[in-house]
């Protein structure tokens, strides 16, 4: 048992009530609630209300809700901008540390890589990528190209995320890119 605990994160209201429950269940065991008793009165009402489809009346029980959660939260919520802390802040420190692909991981890779269209598509996005971080809206809009980046991205992150449920179990989690880079800088 910790003396005391902190939570830094970016804007979990406006992911999902579950996550502020989830966040204080972690700092106060119970303040809000059991997980159960908190879905019931905050999570699906605020839910319900912010549906494409709902009602005035669930809009405005959702707003209420909020309003209530935010009032019970707020002594223990510092909020603070990136422009108000800016000035503060050190120089950002950007480390490139290479993961390598595993064994499992190149071979799925070079299989993937032999699919008719798929080094073009591979060739397009190395092509068309503006080397900030951002793709072109061609790229984006093309529903193929975006799974074929979701593939390569879950691939290697890690290959247990392309297995079916079942097959996990063979899965080493040790051995694979990124795992094996955060031990070396650990």
């Amino acid at each position: 048992m910790s003396r005391s605990r902190i939570v830094l994160t970016g804007t979990p209201i406006q992911n999902s009530a579950e996550e502020v429950w989830a966040l204080f269940d972690f700092l106060m065991p119970n303040f809000l609630g059991s997980h159960a008793s908190f879905t019931s009165e905050f999570g699906r009402p605020i839910l319900r209300g912010q549906r494409q489809t709902a009602t005035a009346k669930s809009i405005y029980e959702s707003n209420e809700k909020l309003k209530l959660l935010h009032q019970r939260i707020l002594p223990f919520v510092l909020r603070r901008t990136k422009d108000a802390v800016l000035k503060e802040l050190p120089p950002k420190i950007i480390t490139t540390v290479l993961a390598p692909l595993g064994d499992l991981q190149r071979r799925i890779y070079d299989h993937f890589c032999q699919i008719p269209g798929v080094q073009s598509k591979v060739h397009d996005l190395r092509l068309d990528f503006d080397g900030q971080g951002e793709l072109s809206s061609e790229i984006v809009s093309n529903r193929g190209m975006l799974k074929t980046i979701l593939f390569l991205r879950l691939l290697c992150a890690h290959p247990a995320l392309l297995k079916r449920k079942e097959n996990l179990a063979e899965v080493d989690y040790r051995i694979y890119g990124k795992l094996v880079a955060l031990v070396h800088l650990l």
